[in-house]
């Protein structure tokens, strides 16, 4: 009989009997080819928002920031404006912006932007904290402007001013303040060769030609395509999983017919095409489905994190089709791969009643699929064009390999123990039989959680430990700036919230190294009187002991100049170089580690900063003009740029976790259906459902507990060897902070875990101990 036939007769009428199962495989299919396919569009679309407006973020054909002034870099800018370059210079200093009754720090850039000298342009994540819109007002110390535009990007702007966020102004009644960096915009002919040429002349500043941007975007952009490629793979590999586990159970319930279609002389062959064509259109469907989705979910993803006006043109169709294509082939070899398990059929022993060995079957496909799948893996970094990308497929594909080792270790230490109670040990030992399965659920619980915790808690993780580390290594919290240091040291006098302060005269100073390289410093001189909150010294002596010449450096400055206690630091400052050896290495906590403390000789020169150890910062209310910055402001910052790129990964997050609980359904209930006999048995027995109530509840609980255990544990130790690194703080996590993905993921399991009870309770008779004839 041709496989046209038993497709018509046979296959087109049992497709109905697995319309769940198939449902559920759907929809999965669906999730991950939207996923897979959506990333490739907001990479790309990304990519073009930004590569389009590179000129405009860099601000000019090279932009130069600097942390410290330097006579011979500007007699060097002098002489290229004779030569027709067009140079022009910024400013940027901390500052406070007001709005109604919000109050941020952030930074404020003077230069030539062509506006009048009451407006100011604001950068929009700025904007959006102090809710701020076009035409609004917003406070600087005395001065107040009105808001011109806001920036959706940054532009022209240094790294500091872009991460704490800025406004720009071309007026602004300056004081004794410093700025914290100076940005140089050059235009011109020859800009690699002028940008030699002044790298020659201080390689201490930060050097950025369009090229470089460009490069910068690519690297950014690898990064993103290499953290949402993990959620793609989990997507990815866990309906792959739920694909052949279907089709696997499929065979199962089909073999009698299967082996009465064989005694009928119908070949293995035209059964297999005919099972293969039933599975080929019922893919076909979600895989169109999920190609069409993918194009809005890309683009509502894009609006989420501020990119708009997305086109739909030629370049996005075909890519679109050619992944729905791709994944069509892919799917369909996996069909492919999954029915090979039909040749352990043999027609006898399943008439007779015999178990089939479905080992060397589940093997053989088992090992194909996994080639294949890293086969794709391969072939999915190409669609997208980020070979960065497969390093994240990597990673995840090892941990989960990782992961099984040590699941499948549990299991059989839990199996292995001596227990008594009939429930646990029943448990123990069905879980061991099903090891894989059970395995596999539980991976995908733990992967669910893990991602729950990196979308909802990273920010706020990273931010508490940054501050909790740093407040640990100062003595101090605040750090504050006055246009009338008079008024404010009055204020913090007066204060009942301040536990004291110390004041420091800085001023902007080049380091000359060994090497003949230059770095940026500030040296800050202070008055035995004003030093009330003392720096921790790690190694040597403070401040007032030892030697009025000698200085203390920070252990960061330490480590990156290389120069330890007893040495000898070679410092340009008003124009003469002076050389003093170092006395004491403080701890700086990351704020401000280039300070260079001296105590004061003679008078006391350059603007003042005040150290401020305060419960609140209610000391500065009834002063004006006061710049104040917490110590916990990088952490704040680095919140606020993760923030913007988690707005996609949150919900590329949620996506996966449905798609996670469809999986997990899908697999508890076949697993279910594969473990229906034994429930019978036992009810046979007189044991009752109760029993079985109480095995199922057991083994929730226990996959709730490993899945937790497991994921807690990888992102607090990966946690920690990042922040530990960059750092140097420890981990933070308040028990508040998890509570929600925790919650979440205990109700991921109380779902996946209902359809079992809830089959169970409407179990009824006893028709699956029948023989079977």
């Amino acid at each position: 009989m041709e496989w046209r036939t038993v497709f018509k007769l046979y296959n087109t009428r049992k497709q109905k009997s697995n319309l769940l199962l198939y449902l559920f495989v759907m929809l999965s299919v669906v999730i991950a080819v939207s996923i897979s396919l959506a990333i490739p569009q907001i990479i790309s679309e990304t990519e073009h928002f930004l590569t389009g407006q590179v000129e405009e973020l860099n601000g000019a054909d090279l932009k130069v920031e600097a942390t410290y002034a330097s006579s011979a870099y500007d007699r060097k800018l002098d002489e290229l404006k004779t030569d027709g370059l067009q140079i022009s210079k910024q400013s940027a200093f901390s500052t406070t912006f007001k709005h109604d009754e919000s109050e941020i720090l952030g930074s404020l850039i003077i230069g030539d932007f062509g506006l009048q000298e009451d407006e100011i342009i604001l950068f929009a994540p700025l904007a959006e904290e102090l809710n701020i819109k076009q035409a609004d007002q917003v406070s600087i110390g005395n001065q107040t402007y009105t808001v011109k535009d806001i920036e959706s990007t940054s532009r022209a702007v240094d790294g500091q001013s872009e991460m704490i966020g800025y406004g720009k102004v071309s007026f602004y009644p300056l004081t004794n303040e410093m700025p914290n960096n100076f940005i140089t915009l050059i235009n011109g002919d020859r800009i690699d060769e002028v940008k030699s040429e002044l790298k020659t002349i201080e390689p201490g500043y930060t050097y950025s030609t369009i090229e470089d941007k460009k490069q910068e975007i690519q690297t950014e952009l690898n990064t993103n395509a290499t953290t949402l490629n993990i959620l793609n793979t989990m997507s990815y590999i866990m309906t792959i999983l739920s694909v052949l586990s279907g089709i696997f159970m499929i065979i199962v319930q089909r073999q009698q017919d299967i082996a009465i279609m064989r005694l009928l002389s119908i070949r293995m062959k035209s059964i297999k095409k005919a099972l293969r064509m039933e599975l080929y259109l019922v893919f076909i469907i979600p895989v169109l489905l999920g190609s069409i989705a993918s194009i809005p979910l890309a683009r509502q993803l894009l609006v989420r994190s501020g990119i708009h006006n997305t086109e739909y043109d030629s370049s996005l169709i075909g890519r679109v089709l050619a992944g729905f294509l791709l994944f069509l082939l892919i799917y369909f070899i996996f069909i492919n791969i999954a029915t090979k398990a039909l040749e352990a059929i043999h027609p006898l022993f399943v008439i007779r009643g015999d178990n089939i060995s479905w080992k060397a079957s589940k093997r053989k496909v088992t090992w194909l699929s996994v080639l294949f799948a890293l086969l794709t893996l391969v072939v999915y970094a190409v669609y997208l064009g980020r070979g960065s990308a497969l390093l994240s497929s990597i990673v995840i594909v090892a941990y989960i390999g990782f992961f099984f080792v040590i699941t499948l270790w549990c299991i059989k230490l839990l199996s292995s123990l001596p227990l008594k109670n009939k429930l646990v040990h029943y448990t123990a030992k069905n879980i061991k039989a099903n090891r894989y399965a059970f395995v596999i659920t539980v991976l995908s619980l733990t992967l669910t959680s893990l991602f729950l915790l990196v979308g909802y808690t990273l920010e706020k993780t990273v931010r508490d430990s940054y501050t909790a580390g740093v407040e640990q290594k100062l003595n101090y919290n605040y750090l504050a700036v006055s246009d009338d240091p008079a008024k404010l040291e009055n204020a913090l006098k007066e204060s009942a919230e301040v536990d004291g302060y110390t004041k420091l005269y800085r001023q902007s100073g080049t380091l000359l190294t060994a090497q003949g390289s230059s770095k940026s410093a500030q040296i800050c001189s202070i008055n035995e009187d004003d030093y009330h909150i003392k720096y921790k010294i790690l190694e040597g002596e403070d401040v007032f002991q030892g030697s009025a010449d000698d200085v203390l450096i920070s252990s960061a400055f330490s480590e990156q100049i290389e120069v330890k206690v007893g040495g000898t630091l070679k410092l340009e400052l008003d124009g003469a170089t002076k050389n003093y050896r170092v006395k004491g290495i403080y701890e700086a906590g990351q704020v401000n580690p280039a300070f260079i403390l001296k105590p004061a000789v003679n008078e006391s020169k350059g603007s003042l900063l005040f150290l401020v150890k305060a419960d609140s910062s209610s000391f500065k209310e009834n002063v004006s003009g006061v710049s104040l910055m917490h110590i916990s402001i990088m952490g704040m910052a680095i919140m606020k740029r993760m923030a913007d790129f988690l707005t996609i990964f949150k919900w590329l997050c949620w996506i996966c976790i449905f798609s996670s609980v469809l999986f997990n359904l899908n697999l508890i209930y076949m697993n279910y259906l594969n473990e229906y006999k034994d429930s019978v048995i036992i009810r046979a027995l007189g044991v009752g459902k109760g029993f079985l109530y109480k095995h199922l509840g057991l083994k929730s609980v226990y996959a709730m507990l490993l899945s937790l255990l497991m994921s807690l544990g990888l992102y607090i130790a990966v946690l920690s060897l990042a922040l530990e690194v960059i750092f140097k703080v420890n981990v933070n996590i308040a028990a508040e902070t998890i509570v929600i993905p925790v919650s979440c993921a205990l109700g991921i399991v109380a779902v996946i875990f209902f359809i079992p009870f809830r089959l169970l309770q409407r179990a009824q008779g006893f028709e699956e101990l029948r023989e079977q004839v």
